[in-house]
């Protein structure tokens, strides 16, 4: 057996021939006398190939040969991690019991328990392997260790250890920071993401010139409702940016956007309008900034005939979008043309039946319009997805049924003839 093994070996190293490899194996590794490194190899090379069900098999047996290794073990989880996290962790933790100082044990373990929303047992393990690597030689696997851990810390509510994994995480790879920052964010939880802003605000100090934690530290503060501080952020990145290299090339139109969109917030219009400019200038094939720089104008009901041509261009590129929709809509509704505006926001309310605002907007315009069954129905729809400005589309929901429940005063008899 050992023999055959070898020359798998050499025909797949020599040839680049794996299915040849997989024939020599396939009588090896099923006699039951052969070592459980056949089947691992077996199961390696099955595995590239794209059949993970007979990998998986091949683990199996390994596992049986040789209980005492954990590497079949651990193959075995990581097969099944992709498909059930759940499956992946009951092998762990049985791995776990017959192997409980291996670290690529415990370490996908404790991936395996976040997946599965035991995050407090995740950064325990996190946590008890931390000084075991926090010395070893930077790779992307112990990189990602820490940015790992960091998430779990911050999902476990602790912002400071949070912020020790991930500058453990950025020594060598600060572009991780990017990935945090998408975790995050990508749990849309109010506390999370207010924890992350002070993960990373914690890392100035240790990162003074990183533009990457300015940037991130913006994004963050800007999901978080905290414009102000955004803002501040990433006038800070543009700071570090310019004062580096001369004629440094410029920032991505992603960050003027969200810089433009934090001054608008904070209502610095001529800052906000500058920045969202650039934007476009950056990436004209994005309509984004353009529409919001339209619909910041309609907002204050300004400017309404440069926004209006401003709308037109987002729409020549995307037709069908029901935010570009609602932007030339609401500039029509702002004008006082009522029956565009109601055209527009119509074809966008049907494009996207749940959207709160533009069924605000469909109502107003209805309203405008004199059509005041439709624009209750649209308020009354409206006020069923609405969250934040719930008690302003309420009233108008009342003032237009107070308005359809006024007696209908019969018109004037007309003067008798003679």
């Amino acid at each position: 057996p050992g023999v055959k093994a070898r020359l798998a070996a050499v025909i797949l190293q020599a040839y680049g021939d794996p299915a040849l490899a997989l024939r020599v194996l396939r009588p090896v590794a099923e006699d039951p006398a052969s070592s459980s490194r056949v089947s691992m190899y077996q199961g390696i090379l099955l595995e590239a190939q794209g059949n993970p069900a007979e990998a998986g098999i091949c683990y199996e047996r390994a596992t049986l040969r040789q209980p005492e290794e954990s590497s079949p073990w651990w193959k075995l989880a990581q097969l099944a991690f992709a498909r059930d996290p759940a499956e992946a962790r009951r092998i762990l933790e049985q791995t776990r019991e017959r192997f409980p100082n291996q670290i690529a044990v415990l370490e996908l373990l404790a991936n395996a328990r976040l997946q599965t929303g035991d995050v407090r047992g995740a950064v325990e393990l996190f946590r008890m392997l931390a000084p075991q690597l926090m010395e070893q030689p930077d790779t992307e696997p112990l990189l990602r260790f820490f940015l790992q851990y960091a998430v779990a810390a911050l999902r476990d509510g602790d912002p400071l250890e949070a912020a020790d994994a991930l500058a453990r995480a950025m020594k060598s790879n600060p572009a991780l920071l990017g990935v945090f920052t998408v975790e995050a964010m990508r749990t849309r939880e109010p506390e999370v993401v207010s924890n992350a802003c002070v993960t990373v605000e914690s890392l100035r100090a240790d990162f003074p010139d990183e533009i990457a934690v300015h940037i991130n530290l913006g994004l963050l503060q800007f999901s978080s409702k905290q414009y102000p501080a955004a803002l501040a952020s990433f006038r800070e990145a543009e700071e570090i940016h310019e004062a580096g290299a001369e004629n440094p090339p410029p920032l991505s139109a992603g960050f003027y956007y969200r810089y433009g969109a934090a001054a608008e917030q904070v209502k610095d219009f001529a800052l906000a309008e500058a920045k969202l400019r650039r934007s476009a200038q950056l990436d004209p094939a994005s309509p984004d900034p353009l529409n919001h720089l339209a619909y910041m104008w309609a907002e204050q009901g300004v400017r309404l005939d440069e926004a209006l041509p401003l709308s037109e261009k987002t729409l020549r590129l995307e037709p069908l979008n029901p935010a570009y929709l609602d932007t030339r809509g609401w500039i029509h509704f702002r004008a006082g043309r009522f029956d565009a505006a109601v055209t527009d926001l119509l074809m966008a309310a049907t494009i996207m039946p749940d959207d709160a605002t533009i069924l605000e907007h469909l109502g107003d315009a209805l309203r405008g319009a004199g059509r005041l069954v439709d624009a209750e129905d649209a308020y009354r729809m409206a006020a069923e997805f609405e969250d934040e400005n719930i008690d302003s589309v309420r009233k108008k929901l009342d003032e237009v049924r107070a308005e359809l429940a006024k007696p209908v005063e019969p018109p004037p008899a007309e003067p008798p003839t003679n």
